[in-house]
Order: structure tokens, then C-alpha cells, then sequence
């Protein structure tokens, strides 16, 4: 992965950077951002450094893809520049992440304030005023009876926490997720996630206790037939815990509501419905991935 480029690489990256649409950066920026702040093209960056890219190669561990051979100086709005000064629009996003845009002032502003008074781990030390005022905000988006948050470093963390969580308050092992569905690279994620092999080969044996059951996808397999998938995926669900585990090992339900990588296809309402009624019955926890 880290090797020469060949010619037929240089005819697939010149390809995609047509793809993503490279742009000049003369005119004014479409969002500004709620301050008004105009927007001015940064001053033209100089090209990467040989040893950046040299170092990179050496040194950076090939497990981890990536789409382009670019390298990267700033990102401005819904924009980023690469080390030779050219614009691109963003459309990874940050992997969903940076839904403001690159360099929003308020975000900027908000972390150089934090650093400023207090930087690292003191959590197990103590309460921040931060931390607290950011629970009690997301509680009070909570439905009932659900009142607390935990934060963590990252989707796959989460996982691992909701699947030990299930476990350990239910006292049940098995965890059923849904084919198709995406929720990390951790150990624990990786076993609940089947939307590449890729994921999954050379990472044997993962977790024990875990099942799959059909995602409830109204297209391609049902026309677009919301309902029909919803009947035939509870119907598949039911028959998993008829013949292969009892409702009464059963710790938790894993559900993207909207799949993600698997295929970006929201689950119908009559499914998650019904997934919340057997979940009920059964004493299971149903863990939404959202």
C-alpha cells in the first residue's frame, strides 16, 4: 500500500480529483457561518515538504486506507486545501462529524477557551462544569425514562460499552445485531458488524454470543414495500429466537435505525415498532446505533 505509485494509480487519482471537484477559491464563501464573518481565501500554502510524505509511508501503519494521495494543510468552512493550494469540497465531512464546517469560530473559540483553563483526564478526579452542563443539556432531549449519558472517544467505544452494559445489568450474553449493519473496529464492534468481510477476516475468533438477523431493507428486496420488509425481517427475527437462542439468553437487540454502510436504507417504523414491543416482552435492552 505504501509502494510506487503506478501509471494506471496516477490515471485512477487524477480520476477522482474530477470526482470531487476541485475548485478555485474566488469567490465568496456560500456559508459564512452565523457571525457574518466574511470569508477570504487563506494565502497559498507551499507544497508538502519531501520528508512529510517520506515519514508518512515509513511510519504510519498501512492497516488504515485511504481514498486519495493527498496531503492535507486546512480546512475553511465546507473546504479543504491541500498543501499545493487547491480547494475542494468536503463532502466526507469529516466522516459526519464536522456538520458545522471546518474552523466554525464559535467551535474554535469554545476549545481554545477549555485548553486555556483546564486540559486533560480529570474526570475520575472530580466534575467539570462543561461535562455537567452537556449531560443535563442531552437529558433534556432524553425521551422518558431515559436520563443519563455517557461520553466516550468514539462510536466504537460506545459499542463495546452498550454491549458490556447489556451484559452486565441483564445477565445475559447473547447480543443480536442486524447483517448489513456497521458499528466499529474494535473487538467488540467488529463482531457485531457485517458490512465488509473486510472488517472481519484475519480478526477470528471475535466475541461469542452474537447472531444476526435480517436488516429490514425495503429496497432492493421488496420493491420499496416497507411493510413487507417489515413483516418478512420481525418474521426472520422471531425465527432466530425460535431456533437458534432463547428470548430468555438474549441481552440486547443492535439496530443502526438508518443503515449506514450496509446499504443507507432507514429502517420502517412498523419494524422498529414491533422490535420495541418483542424487546418489552422479552426483558431484552434494544441498543439504538444512530
Amino acid at each position: 500500500m505504501c509502494g510506487t505509485i503506478s501509471a494506471s494509480a496516477n490515471a485512477r487519482t487524477a480520476s477522482r480529483t474530477s470526482l470531487f471537484s476541485s475548485v478555485r477559491a474566488k469567490s465568496t464563501m456560500a456559508a459564512s457561518y452565523a457571525t457574518g464573518r466574511p470569508y477570504t481565501r487563506p494565502s497559498r500554502p507551499q507544497g508538502a515538504p519531501p520528508t512529510m510524505t517520506a515519514d508518512a509511508a515509513q511510519h504510519l501503519t498501512p492497516v488504515l486506507g485511504r481514498y486519495l494521495e493527498r496531503t492535507w494543510s486546512h480546512g475553511e468552512g465546507h473546504r479543504l486545501y491541500d498543501t499545493d493550494g487547491r480547494a475542494y469540497l468536503d463532502f466526507a465531512n469529516g466522516i459526519a462529524v464536522t456538520a458545522l464546517g471546518h474552523r466554525h469560530p464559535r467551535v474554535t473559540a469554545a476549545i481554545h477557551a477549555q485548553v486555556d483553563r483546564l486540559i486533560g483526564p480529570v474526570s475520575v478526579l472530580g466534575y467539570t462544569a462543561p461535562v455537567s452542563e452537556m449531560a443535563a443539556a442531552l437529558a433534556a432531549t432524553l425521551p422518558d425514562p431515559l436520563d443519563s449519558v455517557m461520553f466516550l472517544n468514539s462510536g466504537s467505544e460506545v459499542i463495546d460499552g452498550a454491549i458490556k452494559l447489556a451484559r452486565r445489568v441483564t445477565g445475559r450474553h447473547g447480543i443480536i445485531a442486524f447483517r448489513g449493519g456497521f458499528h466499529g473496529r474494535t473487538l467488540g464492534a467488529t463482531s457485531v458488524t457485517t458490512s465488509s468481510l473486510n472488517y472481519r477476516t484475519g480478526y477470528e475468533p471475535l466475541l461469542p454470543g452474537v447472531y444476526f438477523s435480517e436488516y429490514p431493507s425495503a429496497y432492493p428486496g421488496f420493491a420499496g414495500d416497507e411493510e413487507a420488509a417489515s413483516r418478512a425481517c420481525l418474521a426472520d427475527l422471531h425465527a432466530l429466537l425460535e431456533s437458534v437462542i432463547a428470548p430468555s439468553k438474549v441481552g440486547a437487540i443492535l439496530i443502526e435505525p438508518v443503515l449506514g454502510e450496509g446499504g443507507y436504507s432507514p429502517a420502517p417504523g412498523s419494524f422498529l415498532q414491533g422490535l420495541r414491543a418483542l424487546c418489552d416482552e422479552h426483558g431484552i435492552l434494544l441498543i439504538a446505533d444512530e
